[in-house]
């Protein structure tokens, strides 16, 4: 299959660029710290281990190529980004000015920079939760000022992106109690009270966290100037 070339998020086209960054910064934080504890976990006396061994700790932070993929299940492909230029401009005291990505067909064999892959999801739910309900909770004005405060008239994208807001504040479950409530839908997901506290984040048929990134994207275009 062919892949896609390098797009990129910037602040001026993209109103959750801020949010991104900082749940992208903190979920490469994350990675590198089970990187190394998996990489570093073997009896070898630390001081024995040759120093590519060692070279090799630090790969997610110092190589640029370095990729973490999030899947996009709604189009079973993944979302890629590379998370050491960010870091790197972070440690020269600098906000990332763009963030660049890669969109390709799923690929079930990456290793462990997958991490929807690696367990320890409640930790991860919650570092992408605060940066979606952060940046949902920024636009919440401009969602009533053009739109009303009746959720069954809000466009179909603002309406999920508010279910999945509610959800994250949930511990990652579904919280959907009105039974007059219509349905959300979005991509290839509707939810209604039938779902209620069932997780929609990493479990079979729900969204992975490029699905998550897909829809602040989508939700930015009701809200943005």
């Amino acid at each position: 299959m062919k892949i896609q070339k390098t797009q990129v998020f910037v602040p001026s086209d993209h109103g959750f660029f801020d949010d991104l960054v900082t749940m992208l910064v903190s979920l490469a934080s994350y990675m590198f710290t089970m990187h190394v504890s998996i990489a570093s976990n073997h009896p070898e006396p630390f001081d024995k281990r040759p120093l590519k061994e060692w070279i090799s700790y630090i790969a997610p932070i110092k190589s640029l190529e370095f990729p973490l993929s999030f899947e996009q299940n709604a189009n079973n492909e993944e979302i890629i980004v590379f998370p050491a230029s960010l870091l790197m401009h972070l440690s020269l005291d600098s906000w990332p000015q763009f963030i660049e990505y890669r969109i390709e067909p799923k690929n079930t064999s990456k290793p462990q920079a997958r991490l929807a892959a690696q367990g320890n999801r409640y930790v991860i739910a919650r570092i992408i939760g605060a940066s979606f309900a952060n940046y949902y909770s920024n636009s919440e004005l401009t969602i009533k000022a053009r739109y009303g405060t009746d959720v069954d008239k809000w466009p179909e994208t603002i309406r999920f992106a508010w279910v999945i807001r509610n959800g994250f504040a949930h511990v990652g479950k579904l919280k959907i109690s009105n039974l007059s409530l219509r349905p959300v839908t979005w991509k290839i997901w509707s939810f209604d009270y039938n779902q209620d506290g069932k997780r929609f984040l990493f479990e079979p048929d729900m969204l992975g966290i490029g699905d998550i990134i897909t829809l602040m994207q989508d939700f930015d275009t009701y809200v943005r100037p």
